[in-house]
């Protein structure tokens, strides 16, 4: 997941308190902060002069680890990319407000394999809410879990309204 997308959709999660939600950050400091003992991080936002910049927050460690992970579905557009392994690099799980998990990974890790959260431990059958940033290759692992999948419009340079975006010397629309 890219940080500045990602980070907008984690904004939303905690300013609207969804409960039973999880969402995957690519920040290796925080991982490396998390390592050392901090439990409160600065976490994603750190990409974009686009972005509103890094949340602090407050968290609890569930879990470090090596974020090595085999691919649940081996026809899957990520297998296509990387056999049947993948490396987010440390990871770091935490919760926020009791309600909130974060997969903190160090490596960007494409939303392709339910087996990236299955091997940290998160039964992402089992929440209200999985945020993803992805266009539509994240679709084979997710139609079978979700009830309904909305496509937002998130801050940063990935949006897909162009109108949006500080352009200086191009011309949008007519």
């Amino acid at each position: 997941m890219s940080r500045l997308v990602s980070h907008g959709l984690l904004r939303a999660l905690i300013q609207h308190e969804i409960n039973h939600a999880a969402i995957c950050i690519n920040d290796p400091q925080a991982v490396r902060d998390l390592e050392s003992g901090a439990r409160r991080i600065r976490l994603g936002g750190k990409g974009s002069r686009l972005d509103a910049g890094p949340l602090e927050l407050e968290v609890e460690l569930v879990a470090l680890n090596d974020g090595r992970f085999e691919l649940e579905n081996k026809n899957s557009h990520l297998a296509s990319m990387c056999g049947d392994f993948f490396e987010m690099g440390r990871c770091a799980v935490v919760g926020h407000a009791r309600w909130l998990t974060i997969l903190i990974t160090s490596v960007k890790t494409p939303p392709f394999d339910l087996g990236q959260w299955h091997s940290q431990g998160i039964a992402v059958e089992a929440l209200s809410v999985v945020a993803v940033k992805a266009a539509v290759a994240h679709r084979a692992a997710y139609d079978n879990i979700a009830a309904r999948m909305l496509w937002v419009d998130t801050p940063g340079p990935c949006s897909s309204n162009l109108k949006g975006l500080p352009y200086v010397h191009a011309r949008v629309g007519r």
